[in-house]
């Protein structure tokens, strides 16, 4: 349900210390108007302090079944609060889980799960399936990992295929975490699995087609001659 009194709570008890803690610039509009609405509307004063009094009558709105707090603004403001908690939440998520993926953990146990936490909270953001289909790949020993990295791939895709700068976007920045894990792996461990200059050479491919430039052709050339040692 989406509006709940523990939603509303989040409101009054930890919107603004929430907000306040966040310095992403893609997000300083929200949190200036997140703080500019609740003075205004009494939920705190000119110095942040929550008063609870004021803001009973949102927890009474939803308790007593209108679903609302009787402010359109106000609804505004707690989607977007949550919106920003999941976003910090599967970022925070999707870094444990790609430093551990760095770290050689044990993928199946280890990783996916923070990855899994990132793609649950945000299944609309591709860039989480990309690097959860990385962490696949490094499933060695998984039973259809390979099956499972092709699956989070083409979501990503299929997510941002209708977006041409999006679409080139997503192939990017697959191609710059494979081309990261790909590095790390030949300089600590010597050993770089042959699925992931697969995965590479397909994603440099795409981007050859899908833009022209040559530059992308001579790296999957690169990366095609560095196949050829596993033959």
């Amino acid at each position: 349900m989406r509006r709940t009194i523990i939603a509303l709570l989040l409101l009054i008890v930890l919107l603004m210390p929430f907000l306040s803690s966040c310095d992403s610039g893609d997000l300083q509009l929200l949190i200036d108007y997140a703080k500019m609405w609740a003075m205004v509307h009494g939920i705190t004063d000119s110095d942040g302090h929550i008063d609870t009094g004021a803001g009973l009558r949102y927890v009474a709105g939803d308790a007593l079944g209108f679903g609302t707090t009787g402010d359109k603004e106000g609804d505004a403001v707690i989607d977007s609060a949550r919106t920003v908690k999941d976003i910090r939440y599967a970022e925070k998520e999707a870094k444990q889980g790609w430093k551990d993926l760095y770290d050689g953990k044990e993928v199946a146990t280890v990783v996916l799960p923070h990855y899994n936490n990132a793609v649950n909270t945000r299944d609309k953001d591709y860039s989480y399936y990309n690097e959860r289909g990385i962490a696949h790949l490094m499933d060695l020993n998984g039973y259809k990992s390979q099956e499972a990295a092709d699956k989070d791939f083409q979501t990503a895709g299929d997510m941002t295929y209708d977006h041409s700068y999006v679409y080139e976007t997503m192939y990017r920045q697959r191609a710059e975490k494979l081309e990261q894990l790909v590095q790390h792996r030949d300089e600590v461990y010597h050993a770089v699995p042959k699925r992931l200059y697969v995965a590479l050479s397909d994603t440099y491919s795409c981007l050859y087609l899908r833009t022209g430039w040559a530059q992308y052709k001579q790296l999957q050339q690169q990366v095609d001659t560095k196949l050829m040692g596993y033959q």
